[in-house]
């Protein structure tokens, strides 16, 4: 009945206001328009091998906290 409602209360909401539909190809800046290529947003990441080191090495660190906190349940849990 909830889903039915909100269901309900969507379509009402949508219909009454006023939105017009969006077609991927009606974009004229669009990275589907065959006249205008797209060009990527620079974002800083050109050089990912510092990201990748970083990863590994959070990674890696993560894996041996979680380790550590294994190892020492185990020893706390055998000391009852």
């Amino acid at each position: 009945m909830r889903k039915l409602l909100s269901v309900l209360s969507a379509v009402v909401i949508l219909s009454i206001s006023n939105i017009s539909m969006v077609f991927a190809d009606g974009n004229p800046y669009g990275p589907y328009n065959p006249y205008t290529p797209h060009t990527p947003v620079d974002t800083g990441f050109e050089d990912v091998k510092i990201f990748y080191i970083i990863a590994g090495i959070v990674f890696v660190l993560g894996m041996g906290f979680l380790t550590t906190a294994k190892i020492l349940k185990n020893k706390l849990s055998l000391q009852k």
